[in-house]
């Protein structure tokens, strides 16, 4: 027995909408730019003017002032090299769990590159050292 479901199309339309926190009548108007931004994982953020656009279509009356506030004062979003190996906005909060589970496939693809610019690991750890001793 068939037991399939047929949708029209602008039931499909609005599903997707919805799914994509695009459809203002889910909205949450009181929603912060770090909720926004979990709420769908994260948000490609390779041009940051494409990401402000992004978060400010799923949610009626942020500021274009609101994302650098997140980013910048708040530190409640962070750009970070992470999905797919591209820039992305993630929830600061997020970052806990991110890092361990993309960290390792990003650090072992990129080990041929490092290997070209003659970046050994005593050098990329010292390096890292550096930087963190630089940003306390």
């Amino acid at each position: 027995m068939n037991m399939a479901t047929v949708l029209s199309d602008d039931h499909v339309r609005w599903m997707r909408l919805r799914a994509q926190s695009l459809d203002p009548r889910f909205a949450n108007a009181a929603a912060s730019v770090a909720h926004v931004v979990r709420s769908l994982g994260g948000v490609q953020a390779q041009e940051l003017a494409a990401a402000d656009l992004a978060v400010r279509a799923r949610r009626a009356g942020l500021a274009a002032a609101d994302l650098e506030d997140a980013r910048i004062h708040d530190r409640s979003v962070v750009r970070t090299w992470g999905m797919r190996g591209t820039l992305h906005l993630v929830a600061s909060e997020d970052l806990a769990w991110l890092l361990p589970l993309l960290g390792p496939p990003l650090i072992a693809a990129s080990a041929r590159r490092r290997a070209a610019l003659g970046l050994d690991e005593d050098l990329c750890a010292r390096g890292i050292r550096a930087i963190r001793d630089m940003l306390t």
